[in-house]
Order: C-alpha cells, then structure tokens, then sequence
C-alpha cells in the first residue's frame, strides 16, 4: 500500500455544471450540479497526481456534451428500497470518452471501485425535485475540477481546478 493510500483520504474528479471556485466545500449528498468524471479514489490528492491528470487530459479541447433521458443509478438494494442517485445521462461524445480514457491512463492503478467505470456511463447528478437540465440540454464543458474529502470529514472541498488545453505544470 502506497502512503497515499494509507492516509484514508478520498478525491474525485468532476465536472460542475455551475462555477464553482477553487477552495469551495460542501457536504455529501449537497454537491452542486456536477458530471463523474471518474469513480471516488480511495486515496488522498497531491500535486503529482495532478501532473499525471494534466498530462492526460490537456490534450482534450473544450467540447459540447448533450443531456441525455434520466435513470436512477446505485445497487439494485440502493435502487429498491429509495436510496438510488437521480441522475440524466449524457449523450456519447467521443470527447468525453477522451477525457475519461485520460483519467483512466492516470488514476486507474489507485485504489476505486472499477464497477463505476466499467462500462462508463456518463452522467449528471440532478436533484428529482428542481430538474434544471432537461433531455436535450447543451453543457459547455473546458475543464475540470478534483475534489477531496480528508479521513474522518464529512465535508469536500475543491482543490484543484484543470481546463483542458491548458499548461501540463
């Protein structure tokens, strides 16, 4: 086990569909509107594992995803007893699928849950109750953003902020 992986921190890369700044904190399950970009990582973030995330995702120039018709995702015991995440799926763009083969070539060697990327299935966390994004929607996307959760913290922050075609630093 990598001292990453010893320090029970979690990260995830995402997309918000708002601006979200850098150094924002939320609390689970009141994430902004938001697009997984990759399974929650069992491990901490640091700065080169945002060098490896640069470096594989730079290449992806900003694009246009479409939203898709709305499914419920989670285990079938999450779905059938209430607990199932609403969510819309998005269309397939092959720039999306760029990006997240980017964040497979960087990431997949740490600790995740591969069964939430195998097959991926994009999509957007929505709230059932104020469905903003409707099948059909246009969602400019030019970056990313990682955001942890320390061990024992019931709080994510954002930590770091990547747009595509931008310096690998």
């Amino acid at each position: 086990m990598s001292s990453q992986e010893a320090s029970g921190g979690k990260f995830l890369p995402v997309f918000f569909v708002d601006e979200v700044k850098e150094g924002a904190q939320f609390q689970a399950g009141e994430w902004p509107l938001h697009m997984t970009l990759f399974p929650p990582l069992e491990t901490s973030y640091d700065a080169p594992l945002g060098k490896a995330i640069r470096y594989f995702v730079n290449p992806v120039e900003p694009f246009n995803a479409v939203v898709g018709k709305s499914d419920i995702f989670g285990t079938q015991e999450m779905i059938d007893s209430g607990k199932g995440v609403f969510v819309r799926k998005i269309e397939e763009n092959p720039s999306l699928r760029k990006v997240h083969g980017g964040l497979v070539q960087a990431l997949a060697h740490l600790r995740h849950n591969p069964t939430f990327r195998t097959p991926y299935n994009p999509h957007v966390s929505m709230d059932p109750i104020n469905q903003r994004l409707h099948e059909g929607s246009d969602i400019w996307v030019e970056g990313m953003s990682l955001v942890t959760r320390e061990p024992g913290a019931k709080v994510w922050k954002v930590v770091d902020k990547m747009r595509f075609k931008g310096e690998a630093r």
